[in-house]
Formats: C-alpha cells, structure tokens, sequence
C-alpha cells in the first residue's frame, strides 16, 4: 500500500516511496501468550466472525491487542486483515462475537453481507468474509490447463538468490541490516506501537522466510497484468479473496500446525495494483518484519500468460488468474514454498520417489516418475496428493499423503498434538549468566540469556529455527519453589531473550541456585545450576518463596475457585508457614491462617489478581499474584488428545491398531469423571459409537490403500455437562507404510572403544530392506542426553564421547521412509520408532 493523505492503507504493511517498498520493523504482532505447563487443545471453535475496526482506530496496537483477547478467550486466529480486523473462531457465548470492544466497528457472524459503500478497505475485507462463507464449487471432470510452450517440467523452482557460501551469506546480511534500520525511521503512526508488548522474533535468517508450514505467516498479494489484460478494482478485491479462502483451508487441514495468516493486498487507494517490489527477499523480510510474523512469502497474479510456479522455501509464487481450479493452485504452490516437492508425473521423469524435500528431508515416496530405485515399478505409490497434481482429475485436493506432510514438518512423533518442529526445549546460555552480591544484604542479583534450541533441519542451504519464544524464566534456591525472572527489555516474546532476577537477601550458607528457561509450549530445558557461597551476611532469616496455583484459571460465574500455596517453601522453617489471600473482587485480606489453600465464588465475571501473602515466624513475608477469567458463559473441555503409536507408524499387512487418549483433559465447571467422550477413529465423519465417559481407547483399523501408504485424520469429541453442552473437538493425524520394516540394532548395538582420552561410539544398525532404496541409514547425536539433538541426521555410524558421555548419548538411526530405532546409554538399546 502506499502513503494517502498521511495515512496507511488498512490493509497496507508496506509503504510506497518511488519505487521502492517499505516495511516497518521492530512493530508488529506479538508472539502468542506463554503456555506454562502442558499443551491442550483449544476450546472449541464454534463461531467464525469477522471483526473490523473503525477507521479511527486502524492501529497495530488495536490488532495485537485483539489477537491477544481471542487467544486468552479460547478462540483462534484464522485470518488477520491487515489494520482493517480480524477473522477468528470464537466460542459459544463469548463477547467476541459483539461490538463492545473499544475501537470495534463491526461484527459479522456467520451471513452474507452487503459492503457499505463509503470505505473502499471496509468492502475488501467484506468481499474476503463473503468468500469464506460461500466457497466456490470445484468441477470434478474440467481438464487440466496445458502448459504454455517451453513450460519446465515441474513448478517448483529452486530460488536463484540464496549465497553461495557463508561469506556471501553474511554479506548480504549485514547489507540488510542496514536496509531494516532504515526503514524504522520510515513507519507511519498506525504501525508504530504504543503498547510496550514488543514485536519477537524466531531469530531466522534473511533467507528462512518459510522453511516449514506451522506458525504465523504473512502473505503480500500482487496483481500484473497478462495475456487477458489488466486489472480492476472489483477483480483486484475477489481475486485476493480468493487467496485468503484457498489458505484458510489449511488451518482446517491441520490445526496442529496453530497457523495463523496475515494477509497484505497490494492496490492502492483505489483499488488498483502497486508494482511489484524491485527485491522480493527483501520485500518478504520487510512484511515479516512489520507484522512480526514467523516466516512470510509474496503472492504475484498475472491476468493470464504464466505456468504457475514457485520458489522452494520462498520467497515468491506466481499464479494465473484465469487458471481452473485457482484455489487449489495457490494451495499447491504455497505447498513448495514451505519445502514440498512435486509428485505428478511429468514427460521428463522429474519426480522421482528417491528425491527428499522440506526442513527435515523427508523422502518423496508419493513421486510418480519412475527410477531405478523405489517400490512399485520404481515410480513411488503415486496416490491423490495435494502435491500430485492440478486439479481433482489428477488427484489435487486437500489429502496430504506421509510424504508431503513431512516435508511441511506436519510429523508429530508422539501424537499429542505438538508437531515435532515444535518439540524444541529451552536452554540457560551459561556463559552469559553473571550475578552481584549486594554487599549489605546480601542479596544476589543475577542476568543471563536463555534461548530455545530448534529441531536442527537437513538442509544445506537454510538455518536452523523455532517458532517457539521464550514465555518465562524461573529461579531457585535450593529445595523452594521456582520463582520468575524478568524479562530484560520488558517482555519476553523471542526466541532468544535476556533474563534478570534479584534473591531475598540471604544468611550465611551455600546454596544450590538453579534457572530454568520455559518455551511457548510449555517446555522446560535443562536448568542451570551453580553453588552461590553467602559470607558476612548481616540477617539469620530469609524471606519465605511462595508458590501459587488457581483452579480453575478459567470458569463460568459461580464455580468455586481454590487458590493453593501447597508447594511453598521456607530456607528455615517449612511447617510454620501462615498464609492470607486477597482475590481482586474487593480490598479485604483473609486473616493469615496456617491452612495452605483457600476457596471462593465470584459474584461477577471478569478477569481477576488472586494475592496470596507467605508470612513465616520471623514475620516475613512474600506476595505472589495469579489471574483468573471468570466467564458469564460455562466453558468448553480442554483436550489433551494423544493418539499412538506415532505418526509415520510402520506395520506389516492391511490393517493396524491405535491407542487413543484424552486422560488429562478437564473442564472449568464438569468433573473429570463426568466428562464424555466420542471418536471418530478412521477419519469417516462418522462417530464410532456413543458417548462413553471411558477417556482411553484401542481401535483396529483396515488400510484404504494397502499395500501402499495410508493416512488418517483422527478426531475426537469431548463435552461437558452444561445445557446445552459445550463440546471441543480435536484431531490428530497418522500416516501408515505398511511395506517398510524399520532398521533395528544388533544385540551389542553400541559398542565404546577407547580412543586416547575418549571413546569411538560405533553403532551397529541394519535394515532389513533393499539397501539401494529405503536401508540407507543415517545417524544423530544427543550427547549429553538432554533431549535435543546436538547434530543432524547424517551417514556416519561412528562418533567420540568423553567417559562421561558414555552413560549420557542418545543416539537415533533412520531408514530413508524415517522408520527410527534409537539407543541410550543409561539404558541400553530402546526400540522407541518415530
């Protein structure tokens, strides 16, 4: 978009200044509230609304502040439309779906609108509901579009801008440091925050714009004219639209992947194009940047005379308007530029099953071209993919086969709903940590760094990134509870965050002081430690460390909420401890009592500070704080859903069983006992029988394709006891290769040889398939066993460890379909497959 009477278009993330585009930087959307403990699914998504701002109120501010309240609410994000409002799944009863925010204009809700006339951004965003409300009708017997002479033989395009070596590499980046410092001075009013919620960052390169297909995703549209001619600004409107309803489908498809669109169109006041940006890189990581988004890519619409295609891992796409099926286009390239291949088969042989795309290198299995290699003639399986194809006549649709979910790092190991991209853990850098000893109190005042460590990828070309942030991180002293640290710029939202905290002033003694980091899905990372020597010290008693939890943390008007201190601590005394509360619905404090837990009602909804007051015999005394949302609504279960055996599960024969879980699921106001549950196993639609309070379940299930790969979407149902109920649904994924065997170990399977000072690591691993296809094996080393691997899969079955790290090494060996077998020193070989 472009500057207008001083002002920024709603829908505008870029700004226009002669030819070159702009995008602000350091502002944007903040990172997802922290999840402390472990990850459910979300309450149900009954509702789709669209909720516009008034124009007064376009603000960055007004949008993060929104996306926050939907999230804390239970809702999700599907759609934000630039300053203009956002697109979300509410749920029953929630003051969402109205018009009483401050800056709220309008809300729709499930209906067709007519578009007032006076706000030209307003009918856009309109003419985008529409569309999600009526999705267009796809012909199942229209032919493919033919390609245009001298066409390639595939739409995935390897980008021609990535460097050639690290110096390169850092050269360019540097160059775009400079460029982004720039462009800060440059930010009209309306993106540049008030708010002090800081814009985090995943810390990916300038060239990881989009290296897998989960998280929050900005998408510049651009329109070219073509062959057909120009554009208008009706066409302009409905064909980005369009854009919006063909990737809104993949929030359905896998809401584990918790994505998340923003989404820019890129017309001028009128309607009318904007010229494309003179450096797509630098336009992508300008839109990142201004929206504070995970990765972002541009979207080009030529009216007409191009083949559809798309550079791997980003940063562009190129469409045709007038191409049939349009929708599934922008799916299948937006397909490559999140790493995956193309399967359909080509003159010119160029998909074979043998190649390996995505951030984790998943093999093409599905590709139709014929090799030398593979199962099935050599040709892959060949089955309906969204990456097989044009159209439904050669298999394009919504299935997304083992293969191609792989590649978009949609593989989720132990089935509870956290993708393996997203299984990262939170480290303490202990170089960086530093502490001061007051020298009167004795006090001790610490800072550091703390990281999350992503899954490191395969590829070669390309960094290695977490979506998660850091969300906290906590102190402790010895055996007391852990306390928070703060954040040192104010917020903690990146995935690299600075920390700081201050002890109690502490007697004489030495101390066992531990730190751990938390990431956004709750993971905890190994904790730092140090033995912190206290001398002088001037007091006797140290101040007690509260520990508080509510619950319920969310529940309808009159549920009784306990608030407990169970776990508080006291260096001296345990026993002696006396506690007081305050629960924010009024001034009084409960008088200290030695009771370690309290209960109350609300008598009206909102969201409130619970206070609890840790007072020890010495008379100190410690104030810890929690929230409580009390709702006029009852609300929904939370599903903890766990499906097993793992994605990527490998059984012989044509049929395979599943163990199914929601044990840790609860409810704000039902009983855990009272909740009930229904499953829909093979993904029919249909409920497998009637609700049952049993929360476990073991099903049989026949493959659809045997011998080939199968797949499935599990879901299940939850509901409470409210009337009407309220029910959550949840869904899990599985993909089947039922003529893979995975590689297995001898029975030595590691054997530790002296090597100088340390040991040669040898492991000793086999398949039992055709070694020139599916038996390569590769290795990865986690060698202080602390649950993130410390290198990436690679051919070498030999590695040195120190004495030490005999008894801590993890190691993991997979075949090119990802069948695993791993080994753990401390506990010999554990045919654990993922």
């Amino acid at each position: 978009m472009t500057i207008r009477a001083h002002r920024l278009l709603c829908f505008g993330a870029v700004l226009l200044l002669g030819a070159s585009h702009l995008a602000g930087q350091g502002t944007g959307l903040s990172a997802k509230p922290a999840v402390n403990g472990p990850v459910h699914e979300p309450p149900p998504a009954r509702e789709k609304v669209l909720i516009l701002f008034a124009e007064r109120e376009r603000h960055i501010d007004r949008v993060v502040a929104l996306r926050e309240r939907i999230e804390r609410e239970g809702g999700r994000v599907r759609a934000v439309l630039g300053l203009v409002g956002v697109i979300a799944d509410v749920p029953p009863g929630s003051t969402l779906a109205d018009a009483k925010s401050a800056g709220t204009q309008r809300v729709y809700r499930g209906m067709t609108v007519v578009a007032p006339q006076d706000d030209a951004e307003t009918q856009t965003a309109i003419k985008v509901w529409n569309r999600l409300q009526a999705p267009a009708p796809l012909s199942a017997k229209a032919p493919r579009n033919a390609p245009p002479a001298g066409a390639p033989p595939t739409d995935a395009i390897e980008p021609s801008d990535l460097p050639a070596d690290p110096v390169e590499r850092r050269t360019i980046e540097s160059s775009y440091a400079q460029h982004r410092r720039e462009l800060r001075l440059g930010l009209p009013p309306s993106l540049q925050r008030a708010a002090k919620l800081g814009c985090g960052t995943n810390g990916a390169g300038y060239f990881d714009t989009s290296l897998y297909l989960a998280g929050d995703i900005a998408v510049g549209v651009f329109y070219v004219n073509g062959t057909s001619g120009g554009w208008t600004p009706s066409m302009t409107a409905q064909t980005f639209a369009d854009v919006v309803a063909s990737l809104d489908r993949f929030l359905d498809i896998q809401p584990n992947a918790r994505l998340a669109f923003t989404y820019v169109t890129e017309v001028d006041g009128n309607g009318n194009p904007l010229p494309m940006p003179s450096n797509e890189r630098d336009y992508v990581n300008d839109l990142r940047g201004a929206w504070c988004t995970d990765w972002a890519y541009l979207i080009s619409v030529q009216n007409g005379g191009v083949w559809p295609n798309a550079y791997l891992h980003g940063p562009s796409v190129r469409l045709d308007r007038t191409w049939t099926f349009f929708d599934n286009v922008v799916r299948h390239e937006t397909g490559h530029i999140f790493g995956a291949g193309d399967q359909y088969l080509t003159p010119g042989g160029s998909h074979p099953p043998t190649a390996r795309y995505g951030y984790l290198m998943v093999t093409h299995g599905n590709g139709c071209d014929s090799d030398s290699l593979g199962y099935f003639s050599g040709a892959g399986e060949c089955l309906p993919d969204l990456m097989s194809g044009w159209d439904p006549v050669f298999g394009y649709n919504s299935i997304i086969g083992p293969y191609t979910a792989g590649q978009f790092g949609w593989y989720d190991s132990d089935g509870n709903g956290v993708l393996d991209v997203s299984e990262t853990k939170p480290a303490i850098d202990g170089v960086s940590v530093v502490h001061v000893v007051n020298p009167a109190t004795r006090a001790v005042s610490y800072s550091g760094a703390a990281f999350d460590r992503p899954l490191l990828d395969e590829l070669v070309s390309y960094g290695d990134v977490s979506i998660n942030r850091i969300t906290a991180v906590q102190y402790r002293i010895g055996s007391a509870p852990w306390q928070d640290a703060v954040p040192a710029d104010g917020v903690f939202d990146s995935v690299s965050e600075g920390f700081q905290f201050t002890t109690p002033a502490l007697p004489n003694g030495t101390y066992l002081l531990q730190i751990q980091a938390i990431n956004t899905v709750g993971k905890q990372g190994p904790p730092f430690q140090e033995s912190l020597v206290i001398t002088g010290s001037p007091i006797a008693n140290t101040r007690p460390f509260g520990s508080l939890s509510v619950t319920p943390e969310r529940a309808k008007l009159g549920t009784t909420v306990t608030a407990s201190g169970l776990y508080s601590r006291d260096l001296e005394s345990y026993n002696q401890l006396q506690f007081s509360w305050n629960w924010g619905d009024g001034p009084s404090w409960t008088p200290f009592q030695s009771g370690r837990s309290k209960t109350h009602v609300y008598v009206s909804a909102g969201t409130f500070t619970v206070q609890m007051r840790v007072r020890d015999p010495g008379g100190l005394v410690h104030l810890v704080t929690r929230n409580v949302t009390v709702e006029a609504y009852d609300t929904a279960p939370i599903v903890a859903f766990v499906v097993t055996p793992e994605n990527r599960h490998f059984t012989p024969g044509p049929s395979y069983s599943l163990d199914l879980s929601v044990a840790d699921s609860r409810d704000g106001e039902t009983p855990y006992s009272q909740l009930q549950v229904q499953w829909d196993a093979n993904g029919d639609g249909v409920w497998d029988g009637p609700w049952t309070t049993a929360k476990t379940a073991t099903v049989t299930l026949g493959s659809l394709h045997d011998p080939k790969s199968d797949w499935r979407r599990v879901r299940v149902h939850v509901r409470d006891n409210a009337s009407p109920p309220n029910v959550t649904e949840a869904v899990r994924f599985i993909w089947v290769v039922p003529y893979n065997q995975r590689p297995s170990l001898g029975a030595v399977g590691v054997t530790f040889t002296p090597s100088g000072a340390n040991y040669l690591a040898t492991v000793s691993a086999t398949d039992a398939d055709p070694a020139t296809w599916d038996g390569i094996l590769e290795y990865r080393y986690d060698y202080d066993g602390d649950g993130s691997w410390d290198t990436r899969f690679e051919p070498n079955p030999t590695t040195t460890v120190t004495p030490d790290g005999r008894y801590s090494l993890r190691i993991e060996v997979q075949d090119r379909f990802h069948g695993r077998v791993s080994f753990s020193g401390w506990g010999g070989c554990n045919p654990i497959c993922f």
